[in-house]
């Protein structure tokens, strides 16, 4: 379904995904993450420890928090 918006998406200066490990998206996030990886779109897919909303704010104001991070691709 990504497939067919390729060239729109190589357009955007920046995509991030990130989710928690315990987040009921992580599997469609990380199956987002492939589907990127495998079309040649620049992205940045990163896990944090929690769920959906865990530490929030903390995450948002401060890029120091303590994260999983998969290389950017």
């Amino acid at each position: 379904m990504v497939d067919q918006y390729v060239p729109n998406l190589k357009r955007y200066r920046a995509i991030a995904i990130e989710v928690g490990t315990r987040d009921p998206f992580l599997t469609l996030s990380t199956q987002l993450d492939h589907a990127l990886t495998r079309l040649g779109v620049q992205h940045k897919f990163e896990t944090q420890d929690g769920d959906h909303g865990s530490r929030i704010k903390a995450r948002s104001c401060c890029p120091s928090s303590p994260r999983t991070s998969t290389p950017a691709k």
